[in-house]
């Protein structure tokens, strides 16, 4: 996984110094809500933070990961995208 190691410093250095875009808000509005319902803290603010430096098509597949019919459904989903699988 790319976020563990010798970039990490630099991932953290775009993440901070990026502002959200408008699809970034709307995206994070409808990501901490499926958080929230399916037991995660993650408020609007802190995805905002973290998912800043992604693209709009990136953000776009999450998002269809969160629509899916069951918390656990989606979780496989977001480890999939992430590469974690």
């Amino acid at each position: 996984m790319i976020f563990n190691g010798p970039f990490d410093s630099c991932w953290d250095r775009a993440r901070s110094e990026t502002p959200p875009t408008p699809h970034v808000v709307a995206f994070c509005q409808e990501h901490a809500t499926w958080a929230f319902n399916c037991g995660y803290s993650l408020s609007v603010e802190e995805c905002q933070t973290g998912f800043n430096i992604w693209t709009d098509e990136f953000l776009d597949d999450l998002a269809a990961c969160t629509r899916l019919d069951t918390c656990e459904a989606t979780d496989v989903c977001l480890e999939a995208k992430f590469g974690k699988t």
